[in-house]
């Protein structure tokens, strides 16, 4: 014979026994040795109509799958930030970082630069904390021309992908972009 344990309004445990056996008293268990289909473990169990139903998983929304999606791009694109960029204004190919303190670190750079204030030759730290050496104005420039560059192509790329993700009209059309940063 085949029973199945009720917990939580659940089929929690499916066995064999000989016989129905004798728990304590607040422990369910029903006979399904003849129920057709054969419940599961897992399956609802409905103690009003004393029925078995697999039970039901929910599918997600449409916008579930957008937020979803848009959460995959933000991270993409937040990884691709982290790992920096590569420019060889200063004579040889450097990666330099790209993250909240290195943009801040940037724009007073900048600004010292349009005010005249930088000496030279000024160092700045590559995504190793190396210091590398720009001897004049024009190859520091350069360098903020790569940074605006690497900002604003990432940052073009993924509003675009966010609006397709914003575009779809069915989950399929969010699952089929493709992202890459």
């Amino acid at each position: 014979m085949r029973y199945a344990q009720i917990f939580s309004n659940k089929a929690w445990w499916i066995f064999e026994a000989d016989a129905m056996p004798v728990f304590a008293p607040d422990i369910v268990t029903k006979d399904i040795t003849n129920l057709n289909p054969q419940p599961q473990e897992g399956w609802d169990y409905d103690s009003a109509t004393d029925n078995f139903s697999a039970p039901v998983i929910p599918q997600p929304t449409l916008a579930d799958a957008q937020q979803a999606r848009k959460d995959q791009i933000t991270a993409l694109y937040n990884k691709k930030l982290a790992a920096g960029f590569t420019s060889s204004t200063s004579g040889t190919e450097k990666t330099y970082p790209y993250n909240s303190t290195a943009e801040q670190t940037f724009d007073e750079l900048y600004l010292m630069m349009s005010n005249n204030k930088v000496t030279y030759p000024r160092n700045v730290y590559d995504i190793n904390d190396n210091p590398i050496p720009f001897n004049d104005q024009t190859s520091l420039m350069a360098l903020f021309n790569d940074v605006l560059m690497f900002k604003a192509t990432n940052n073009t790329k993924m509003h675009g992908y966010l609006s397709q993700v914003n575009a779809c009209t069915a989950i399929d059309q969010v699952n089929a972009i493709t992202v890459q940063f």
